[in-house]
């Protein structure tokens, strides 16, 4: 199956970019064709934030005072270098629209798509997708609560994408929860991408470091405390080790080194240890085997960094403070690789398990993705979905993004988004043969009549019955709704044509 990634792409941040080629590199080993879903990001709730990721000449002067002025030409020369070298190693890999793809499903997911905090991205919940089956892969809702949904007006919109996704999973417990009280669903934990995957085609190209060194890895704003500083070179001189900041701009340091994600993966294979205050840089060291000591910043959402130690047995990896005697005693202490690795291991094998039974069951229902019923065209309350003919003259359904209004009623009355049927097989049921027991009905219709007889039964109980006809002069099937039983006698017999199913929308009129 050709597989969209609907994540944070265009973002200045290693963790976010290698867990999207994470997620791409398990999906091509897989056998999958995979892209990435491009997005206009929304910022309704930061405009700051907004002319940050701009890149517009009309942000001239925000970016002259907000990084020349107050962060100095070094800051802002190094990330200008590394979006041009994250978008330089992301221009090899196709990039559609995410509303308008050629894409068999979408995986939104991984990182804190779920999160508020500058905007509200309808399209991260499922919503607005073409009616795709959309499958949600280690999402987290970061600091965003219930009552901040409800308080920004976002609640019905996550609701109604949530609520209409094939898969659902999350990266944490607080997200599991959040999913929890909004869907009244019981989704499994899984793990991040790069824990998902085994890193072997993460192929680095970065030059080497010649001396001994070990990797700084916090965000710029970060790390930058005197004490913290202090704590931090005084280790490396006793230890005899360069500092290099890798991926992120701390002057302090004897090296900051512009890379992409994957080289950046690859400068951790040989540190001889780590200190980070990040989730991504915490999981980067324990693939690679590094000799780390994490620090748990309040700031930038500690649950999941704490989380993550928890359920990797690293908990003594934790640093109470930046200080030389923590360091000490932190990296003093040898990591048990193995029993870390069988954590990893098991984490990512019932991730996969998630992944490989949601896959499955959209590419069991691929060939039958759209019969064509119009249930999803009579539902629709502004009429954006009509029934036309595809290339092979069947009718499908085609929806006009400009007029969808995301309500979700559509994926509601569509067996393609019914999860209680994954699994279902035929044989695990009882088998019933059914014959009308009138012979002049037998003779008239071709699958025993007892379609008749149900028909005839209903009419008895005051219910009106709709079937299938044949227009002879037009050669066409066409749906009637019959109110006699002389009326039902015009449904029998084959048509092998299909219907143009618009009375779907009469009949909820009635």
């Amino acid at each position: 199956m050709k597989i969209g990634i609907l994540t944070h792409y265009d973002v200045n941040n290693q963790g976010a970019q290698l867990q999207l080629y994470a997620m791409r590199a398990w999906l091509m080993e897989h056998g999958h064709d995979a892209c990435i879903l491009s997005y206009t990001k929304n910022f309704d709730f930061d405009k700051n934030e907004e002319k940050k990721n701009s890149g517009s000449f009309l942000n001239f002067k925000y970016y002259i005072e907000e990084y020349l002025i107050k962060r100095g030409l070094g800051l802002t020369l190094f990330n200008t270098r590394k979006m041009i070298t994250h978008r330089r190693l992301r221009s090899s890999i196709e990039m559609q629209p995410y509303d308008n793809n050629d894409c068999d499903a979408i995986i939104i997911g991984s990182d804190e798509v779920y999160s508020i905090d500058v905007g509200c991205n309808k399209m991260m919940y499922g919503n607005g997708l073409q009616g795709k089956p959309a499958i949600a892969y280690a999402p987290a809702f970061g600091r965003t609560t219930i009552d901040l949904l409800k308080q920004y007006n976002c609640y019905d919109t996550v609701k109604t994408g949530l609520d209409s996704m094939y898969a659902l999973s999350a990266r944490d417990t607080h997200t599991q929860e959040m999913i929890k009280e909004i869907t009244g669903k019981d989704v499994p934990l899984v793990c991040d991408p790069v824990l998902l995957y085994s890193g072997e085609g993460f192929k680095s190209n970065a030059s080497p470091i010649r001396k001994d060194y070990m990797i700084v890895y916090s965000y710029d704003a970060n790390m930058n405390e005197g004490h913290e500083v202090k704590a931090i070179q005084e280790y490396a001189r006793k230890h005899k080790l360069t500092t290099v900041s890798l991926g992120t701009y701390h002057k302090w340091c004897d090296r900051n080194i512009v890379c992409n994600a994957i080289d950046w993966y690859g400068y951790f294979r040989n540190a001889k240890c780590v200190i980070t205050d990040t989730f991504h840089g915490t999981v980067v060291a324990m693939k690679n085997h590094c000799n780390v000591a994490v620090y748990i910043r309040k700031s930038i959402n500690s649950f999941k960094m704490q989380s993550l130690l928890e359920s990797t047995g690293t908990q003594d990896r934790l640093l109470d403070d930046i200080k030389f005697d923590s360091l000490e005693q932190v990296l003093d202490k040898q990591i048990d690789y193995a029993t870390v690795g069988r954590h990893i291991r098991n984490m990512a094998e019932d991730s996969e398990k998630y992944l490989l039974k949601a896959l499955g069951g959209i590419h069991d229902k691929a060939e039958y993705t759209c019969s064509g019923c119009g249930a999803c065209h009579a539902v629709c309350p502004v009429k954006a979905i009509k029934l036309k003919k595809d290339d092979y003259g069947f009718f499908v359904a085609d929806i006009d993004e400009n007029r969808c209004i995301s309500c979700g009623l559509c994926k509601t009355v569509c067996t393609r988004y019914d999860q209680s049927l994954n699994g279902v097989n035929l044989l695990n049921g009882g088998l019933y043969a059914l014959r009308s027991s009138d012979q002049p009905t037998v003779k008239n219709c071709s699958s025993g009549g007892i379609a008749s007889e149900l028909a005839e039964y209903g009419i008895s109980k005051g219910y009106k019955v709709t079937g299938v006809c044949y227009d002879l002069e037009n050669n066409i099937a066409c749906h009637k709704t019959a109110s006699t039983v002389e009326e039902i006698k015009e449904f029998a017999g084959s048509k092998y044509l299909q219907s143009n199913s618009q009375i779907f929308r009469e009949a909820i009129k009635e």
